[in-house]
């Protein structure tokens, strides 16, 4: 019977270890773990191949005219990451807690407040995105379309065919593997077009994959 019991507690031990390194994980301060190049390359990749940026839809066929197949477009991926923090007087403010603080509880239990912490101070400046050289993605300076992010009509006049703007702040790891990460994405294409979302990733034999997305405003 002690053989048996001995067994089983060899085989619980490892689950009991991961779980109380996470929680400890979550009571200690944050302290963000940053991607490297090719870490972020390859969750640039993952994000950009689960995820279908549509934008505003093409005008409708001229009356009479022959009704076609509506052209590929291409989304626009910003060299810059967003800042997710910003300095007002010398201190550092961050919007993503309080954009999760009028969420639902189920949200909250979806992603820890610390995550998103991490998250924040891994973005308290701007870096360089890399470009993912995927289908679909045209990767342009940020300083190219900054000008027009309020100006859409004029936007799409310069770039025609495409459905909007892409930008990602730099992603952070959830646990010392480095095989789960964080990353926020956002989608503007329009004055009340676009979404900011949160995804959530697992590093794969093949590699990285999308294992969860998130929803969250804009500021």
């Amino acid at each position: 019977m002690l053989s048996v019991a001995g067994i089983l507690l060899v085989i619980a031990r490892p689950d009991t270890h991961l779980i109380t390194n996470e929680i400890d994980r979550r009571a200690a301060p944050p302290k963000p773990v940053v991607a490297t190049a090719d870490e972020y390359l390859g969750i640039v990749r993952a994000v950009v191949a689960a995820s279908e940026f549509r934008g505003l839809p093409p005008p409708p066929p001229e009356p009479g005219s022959e009704l076609r197949e509506e052209p590929k477009r291409e989304v626009l991926l910003l060299d810059r990451s967003v800042a997710l923090c910003q300095k007002i007087e010398s201190k550092t403010h961050c919007s993503l807690p309080l954009r999760l603080s009028s969420a639902s509880f189920e949200v909250r239990d979806y992603v820890p407040l610390k995550w998103l912490q991490e998250l924040e101070l891994a973005n308290a400046a701007v870096a360089i995105v890399p470009n993912p050289r995927s289908a679909g993605i045209r990767y342009v300076p940020s300083g190219e379309v900054a000008a027009l992010a309020s100006d859409w009509e004029g936007f799409y006049a310069d770039y025609p065919r495409t459905t909007g703007i892409l930008r990602m702040s730099v992603p952070v790891f959830l646990d010392t593997t480095r095989s789960r990460a964080l990353i926020y994405v956002e989608h503007r294409c329009g004055g009340f077009c676009g979404a900011g979302t949160l995804h959530l990733l697992h590093l794969e034999p093949e590699g990285w994959k999308q294992v969860g997305r998130l929803w969250m405003s804009m500021s």
